[in-house]
């Protein structure tokens, strides 16, 4: 008698450089969401940041339109302790030196602002009565204006 001899199939065999890869690769995605989500969570709170500070700003007495040939309206007249808020309408940033009652030695320089990026707005209060000259650092031929401070 021959017996029978039956030869069981083995069950495939899994890669395990294929498992080492899935592995990694899932590793490396998880990885990477960090920095993102992080950046994503660190934008979002700075968007609410600047939310609330612009909420808390009193609302401004004059709005001014920056483009790239000039500061509309060019010339305003606002009471003491009045707000005037900047928007950048241009294709560039910008940025706006003071000057109080024509010294341009630059000792008068007040709130200058930071940079206004395309898009962004800047808003300041003008205390003291007299005359503000301002331009824009970037183009002061062409960008200036006036902002005449007194009783209304």
């Amino acid at each position: 008698g021959q017996e029978d001899q039956t030869v069981q199939p083995e069950p495939p065999k899994k890669s395990k450089a294929k498992s080492v890869a899935i592995i990694v690769t899932a590793a490396l995605l998880a990885i990477a969401a960090v920095p993102a989500t992080f950046l994503i969570l660190q934008a979002n709170a700075k968007y609410k940041e600047r939310e609330q500070l612009s909420a808390e700003l009193p609302k401004p007495k004059v709005q001014v339109t920056i483009t790239s040939s000039e500061f509309s309206p060019s010339t305003i007249k606002i009471a003491p302790g009045d707000y005037v808020a900047w928007t950048n309408n241009d294709e560039s940033a910008h940025q706006l030196r003071f000057m109080f009652d024509g010294d341009d030695t630059g000792e008068s320089y007040t709130n200058d602002s930071e940079k206004i990026e395309v898009a962004g707005t800047f808003s300041r209060s003008f205390d003291k009565a007299g005359t503000y000259k301002y331009y824009d650092e970037t183009n002061p031929v062409i960008l200036k204006g006036t902002i005449i401070v007194g009783q209304e």
